[in-house]
């Protein structure tokens, strides 16, 4: 018998409460070859299970995934019946069970909106499922740097940005006075998120860096709430928007259709930064490193279309200067 290769191009949503399955079994005898993921322990596993109940279970600990899994699954069942497993072209195991491949071999797929449905099967060559309609779409960005102060300053090497920001550069109280930021057009789209990893040399008194919402305006009103670490062990949301100026956390919170703590004690000098969109509600969520879980920090709801950019910000309003890295800065619907 031929070698038989199986492909799927997938997205597997890691938050599901059930396990996915993507593998070969046969309506002759009781197999199952194929990748399986555990969303409540978020690994996931090659599983051989071949006659007689032998069985082989192996963790792929190689793979980085944040909500989804993205990209190439790929079995090879050899003719001696071993199966080798490859994601994104890497080899990540080779099975030492021997399982003759039988007849009426089928695809076991766990449906749910990341797959699209199996194609075929040919013995004699290779099956491949079509890539999936994305769940999300990531865009290009276009970006954009506003600082009134001249000394402050940007970088961008691979998905790297750098921002430094001197003594005195802020933006409060609708007005735009000197904070950089370096932003993108918001989507035109119902839904969407953005999300960011930070990294900072050292927390630095009265300064706060991370996302930021603005409406693009660099006189006259200007609203722009901002989200990330404040300060040298706070992470909050603050800034200006049509309901307030002022809009220190512990304000924030008072304004109707709010909800959230708004500040937490929050010692680190990296993590990760997301903000989700739904109209004009904006929810704020962060994650600690080392952990997979995102947690909430509060929700605004504005005017619609209130904001027109969203992107980085880093402001120091009195004497101390805030250096912050940037990088897997994305934007997706």
């Amino acid at each position: 018998t031929p070698p038989i290769t199986v492909i799927w191009n997938a997205r597997w949503p890691t938050s599901e409460k059930e396990y996915q399955n993507m593998g070969l079994m046969s309506t002759e005898k009781g197999f199952f070859i194929g990748f399986i993921t555990d969303p409540t322990e978020r690994k996931i596993y090659v599983y051989v299970y071949g006659e007689e109940g032998k069985s082989e279970v192996k963790e792929v600990t190689n793979l980085d995934y944040d909500g989804y899994v993205d990209g190439t699954f790929k079995i090879v069942w050899n003719s001696d019946g071993s199966a080798v497993f490859y994601v994104n072209d890497e080899k990540v195991y080779e099975s030492t069970l021997r399982i003759k491949i039988p007849m009426n071999i089928y695809l076991d797929t766990y449906e749910h909106p990341g797959f699209l449905k199996w194609i075929g099967y040919k013995k004699e060559g290779v099956a491949v499922l079509p890539k999936p309609r994305p769940v999300k779409k990531t865009v290009t960005y276009n970006w954009k740097w506003s600082s009134p102060e001249p000394n402050n300053w940007y970088r961008i090497e691979g998905n790297k940005i750098t921002i430094y920001a001197v003594p005195g550069s802020d933006i409060w109280n609708c007005e735009r006075r000197k904070a950089p930021m370096l932003v993108v057009d918001i989507p035109d789209k119902d839904r969407w998120e953005v999300s960011v990893h930070f990294e900072m040399p050292k927390r630095v008194l009265n300064t706060h860096v991370g996302l930021v919402l603005w409406n693009g305006k660099e006189s006259g009103k200007v609203y722009a709430v901002y989200f990330g670490p404040k300060d040298q062990n706070n992470i909050a949301i603050e800034g200006s928007y049509s309901r307030i100026c002022g809009g220190w956390a512990p304000f924030m919170i008072l304004i109707p259709d709010t909800e959230g703590d708004f500040i937490r004690n929050y010692p680190y000098k990296t993590g990760w930064l997301k903000i989700k969109a739904v109209e004009n509600e904006y929810s704020f969520f962060y994650r600690e490193p080392g952990s997979e879980d995102w947690e909430f920090l509060g929700k605004i709801v504005t005017n619609p279309h209130e904001f027109t950019k969203v992107g980085l910000i880093a402001k120091a309003w009195f004497l101390n200067s805030v250096k912050v890295t940037f990088s897997d800065f994305k934007i997706e619907w």
